[in-house]
C-alpha cells in the first residue's frame, strides 16, 4: 500500500512546499503468549470428535495471520524494527533488515507468537520523524496518529501474528535478540517474505555477553547480533508469507 502513495507522491506532490497524509510510519514488534488463539486454531485438530485431524495445521506455522490480538497476551516489551519518513523513503527502503531486543514482562511466559503491528503519522511538518527506538510515539499538538498497535482501539489493519513452531518458555528479564527480515515477493509484490531469526539470552547469558564484549556490545546492531550472538548462541529461525 505504501509504494503506491510513494508513486503518487513522486508523480503529482510539489518537493518544496508538498506536505503527505500520512507523514510518516514506524512498526513494531512483540511477543504474545495466546493460549486461546493456540487451543482454538492448532490444539483444535488433535481430536475433532475423537478424530485426528492434524494435517489440517500443516503450514499454519509458514502464514502470517492477520487477526485482532487481546491486550493481555502481550508478555514482553515492544521494539520498533522500522520507521519511514514518506516524503523522503523510497520503494526500495520498504524492503528492510532490522535488530530487535524483547524482554520478558512476566515472571513466567511461554511465547507463541512475534506480533506486529504499525502507526501512521499525519504532520504538517515538513522535518523528518523520530520514531526510532520510541516504542510509545504520542502525536504533538498539530499531529495526528492512527494506530494499530495491540490495546488500541481495533481498526480494519488488525494486527499480524508470526506463529512460533516450538513456544519458547521463558521468565522475567529474559531477552529474544534478533533479525526481522522484510522483503516483497518474488513472485507477487503485493505480498511479503519475512524471515524472523533469533537467540535466546537469560540473565546470565547477558552478563557473559556484555562482560566479555563490553566495548563493542549492542543489541541495537545487526554486525553485533549476527557477528557475536548468532555465534555464541545458536539462533533459531523461521520464515513466513505475508497474503
Amino acid at each position: 500500500m505504501l509504494d503506491s502513495v510513494l508513486v503518487a507522491r513522486d508523480k503529482y506532490l510539489d518537493k518544496s512546499t508538498g506536505i503527505l497524509a500520512p507523514s510518516s510510519s514506524a512498526i513494531y514488534l512483540v511477543g504474545i503468549q495466546d493460549d486461546e488463539f493456540v487451543d482454538y486454531n492448532i490444539n483444535f485438530w488433535n481430536s475433532v470428535y475423537g478424530f485426528s485431524m492434524t494435517p489440517m495445521k500443516e503450514g499454519i506455522h509458514k502464514d502470517a495471520v492477520v487477526t485482532h490480538v487481546p491486550a493481555n497476551t502481550v508478555a514482553t516489551d515492544i521494539a520498533t524494527i522500522a520507521s519511514f519518513d514518506h516524503l523522503t523513503c523510497t520503494p526500495a527502503d520498504l524492503d528492510f533488515q532490522s535488530p530487535f531486543c524483547l524482554k520478558i514482562e512476566r515472571d513466567t511466559a511461554r511465547i507463541h507468537a512475534f506480533a506486529g503491528s504499525f502507526d501512521t503519522f499525519f504532520s504538517p511538518k515538513r522535518s523528518k520523524p523520530d520514531h526510532e527506538n520510541n516504542s510509545n510515539v504520542f502525536p504533538s499538538d498539530s499531529e495526528v496518529v492512527l494506530s494499530t498497535k495491540i490495546g488500541t482501539k481495533p481498526t480494519h489493519w488488525k494486527q499480524t501474528i508470526f506463529l512460533i513452531e516450538k513456544p519458547l518458555d521463558l521468565k522475567k528479564g529474559d531477552l529474544i535478540v534478533g533479525i526481522f527480515n522484510c522483503k516483497k515477493s518474488i513472485s507477487n509484490p503485493r505480498e511479503l517474505d519475512i524471515q524472523i531469526s533469533y537467540s535466546l539470552l537469560s540473565a546470565e547469558n547477558q552478563e557473559s555477553v556484555f562482560s566479555k564484549h563490553s566495548s563493542s556490545a549492542s543489541l541495537d546492531s545487526t554486525d553485533f547480533i549476527t557477528s557475536t550472538i548468532f555465534t555464541e548462541f545458536a539462533p533459531l529461525s523461521q520464515t513466513y508469507s505475508l497474503k
